[in-house]
Parts: structure tokens; C-alpha cells; sequence
């Protein structure tokens, strides 16, 4: 019973830092631009100390911050808890894989990267990019 407030306390702190990651805005963009950050560069995942979320594939991204955006934690949460997002400790370097683009975060586009240190090594996902350093 503890172990299960203390990790439903942990998500949701978790899902409060990632708010403040998607810049949240649920609007669609008009132009893609160029990928601003190189594929193949290695970064390091940051947000201000907090956890940073992937997630396992573009449309899973979609809707993880569109749930933010919207402020359903419930739907966010759901997605952790079925593996399609992850949480990933700050300062851990990553190498950017892929660029794309979302439909739900007007103005940002987005990088697939692939782990590079600690538990989560060798897996990859989708990240905005004002996570990477």
C-alpha cells in the first residue's frame, strides 16, 4: 500500500515536470522548418532537474502531449503505466536518431533519441527538443 501511494505520488510529480516541458500549446503548425539539431549529435536530457519523458513512437508522442496540453492525467498517465512513455533521469546522454514533427506543440519540432547511459541504455524514443542540451 505504501509503495503504491509513493509511486502514484512519484508519477504524478513526474506528469507535473512534464507540463512544463511541451510548452503545452494545442494548436496545429503551419510550416516545418529544418531540424535545428544535428542527427547523430550527442546531448544530454534536461528540464530544469526533473525526469524527462519519452515516448516509444511519433503518434504515442502526439498523444502524450496532447494530454498534457489538455491536462489529462489521467490519459498521460495511462501511457506510462502501459510502456508507450518512460521516464528517463536528467543529465543522461542520449544520441538524436530522427527529427519530426508535431501536430500538437505549435512551433517545436521533435527528436527521436537513443539512450546512451544508465537503466534505460540502448532505448529509444521521442523527446521535444527544449529537453536536449
Amino acid at each position: 500500500m505504501k509503495r503504491t501511494i509513493l509511486s502514484t505520488l512519484t508519477l504524478i510529480t513526474l506528469l507535473s515536470s512534464c507540463a512544463l516541458l511541451a510548452g503545452c500549446e494545442v494548436e496545429s503548425k503551419s510550416q516545418p522548418s529544418q531540424p535545428s539539431i544535428a542527427l547523430g549529435s550527442e546531448k544530454t536530457l534536461s528540464l530544469d532537474g526533473a525526469a524527462v519523458f519519452l515516448t516509444v513512437d511519433e503518434n504515442t508522442y502526439d498523444e502524450f502531449y496532447k494530454a498534457i496540453g489538455i491536462n489529462d492525467d489521467e490519459g498521460a498517465k495511462l501511457l506510462i503505466l502501459s510502456g508507450k512513455a518512460f521516464s528517463v533521469e536528467a543529465g543522461t546522454r542520449v544520441r538524436v536518431i530522427d527529427s519530426g514533427f508535431s501536430k500538437y506543440t505549435t512551433g517545436h519540432d521533435r527528436y527521436k533519441v537513443r539512450v546512451l547511459q544508465g537503466k534505460d541504455v540502448g532505448k529509444a524514443g521521442w523527446v521535444p527538443p527544449n529537453c536536449l542540451r
